[in-house]
């Protein structure tokens, strides 16, 4: 490697995010060939709301009434459709769509590249320079992140987990516009996106950098903008389907929106998981792992001090509102999907021996291909 490649930061970062995407994929690509399936068969990349999202990306949002449809009694009034789902990623496959027409093929390409975006914001956030082994380690436990599986399905995870470190690398940099553009976008990708926004407006607010208006500026842009997307769904459903309500009707369905007490519904959950030991119950056991890793990083975040650090406070608000949100607000469905979008806590991370990067490593890869295999075979939704 010259010398002149060593000083170009932005090569290496790339180089060092592309090796470790690189590592991923062949990952998926063996656990593929042990469940028979090929890698490069658009169709194992689908699973339960990727239809959703093909199906509004090719003819926009549906809503109608259940009665007499998919099971539901004549006198249901349960209303159906695919209004639950958030339209931002639906719009960037119903765009790439004019262009490369197979939208699921697009689909999963469009998910794979945000996660690769993913990987490279990672290193510039965690301002690591260079390509080396320590590196590679550290990347690679961001890469192989719960629930990773969902960076590369037809699902709009990656999409949101790019924008939401955008939003606060953007803000470190001191372009408020283009954080609260990111927290705009959180918001119009996906249902918890939102959160997003209400990440870094509270980031702002236990920082207090700058005079009163400055903050209050700052607050007010970021808040403004999550809001306006979020708002946006809102008219963009209605513009199809005429109803303002009509994403919470069919949310309705799934029992989201009720409120859970977060450390009952998290017990619960992974007793169901210890009662039998079996390969289908990983998603309950890297459940259990999260729990740990988050007591883990609460100890040192307090007793180290990382919250003097900005970007460990951000990544310890992030991971603990996207960890309880849903515990709080889902009872019990498909944490596993949720666990995907704790990708920040890696930034604690940073200052850490090889040796603990290394078996952190080995057990989120342990972790990854079970359930990616469980993806595969149709386990997980």
């Amino acid at each position: 490697m010259n010398s002149s490649f060593k000083n170009n930061v932005l090569l290496e970062q790339l180089t060092l995010a592309l090796l470790v995407f690189i590592f991923s994929q062949c990952v998926l690509a063996v656990v593929l060939k042990y469940c028979d399936f090929g890698y490069f068969s658009s169709l194992n990349w689908i699973r339960w709301d990727s239809a959703h999202y093909l199906g509004i990306a090719e003819k926009g949002y549906e809503f109608f009434p259940c009665a007499g449809r998919f099971g539901y009694p004549l006198d249901s009034k349960d209303m159906c459709g695919n209004t639950a789902w958030f339209p931002g990623y639906s719009m960037v496959l119903r765009f790439l769509g004019l262009f490369f027409g197979d939208l699921i093929l697009v689909g999963g390409i469009v998910s794979k590249f945000f996660y690769f975006l993913i990987l490279f914001l990672v290193l510039r956030l965690a301002e690591m320079n260079v390509v080396s082994f320590r590196n590679f380690l550290f990347l690679s436990i961001a890469a192989f992140n719960f629930g990773f599986i969902y960076y590369n399905a037809i699902f709009p995870i990656s999409g949101l987990v790019f924008c939401g470190l955008a939003s606060y690398y953007f803000f470190q940099k001191k372009n408020i516009w283009l954080s609260a553009l990111f927290c705009f976008l959180s918001s119009f990708f996906y249902t918890t996106g939102f959160l997003v926004t209400v990440i870094l407006w509270l980031f702002i607010l236990l920082k207090l950098e700058g005079s009163l208006k400055q903050i209050l500026q700052k607050a007010a842009i970021i808040g403004i903008s999550g809001l306006l997307g979020f708002l946006a769904v809102f008219l963009l459903i209605q513009v199809y389907v005429g109803d303002w309500g009509a994403f919470m009707q069919v949310q309705a369905k799934y029992g989201n929106g009720t409120v859970h007490n977060p450390f009952a519904s998290m017990t619960s959950y992974i007793k169901k998981g210890l009662e039998v030991f079996s390969l289908e119950n990983f998603k309950y056991y890297q459940t259990l792992f999260v729990a740990f890793m988050y007591l883990l990083l609460t100890v040192f975040f307090l007793f180290k001090r990382f919250y003097k650090n900005n970007l460990y406070t951000w990544s310890y608000l992030s991971v603990t509102i996207f960890l309880f949100f849903p515990w709080i607000m889902g009872g019990d469905v498909s944490f596993y999907r949720s666990e995907a979008l704790l990708l920040p806590f890696v930034f604690v991370l940073k200052e850490a021996k090889t040796a603990w990067l290394a078996g952190i490593l080995a057990v989120m890869v342990v972790l990854g291909i079970f359930m990616s295999r469980l993806f595969f075979l149709n386990i997980l939704v």
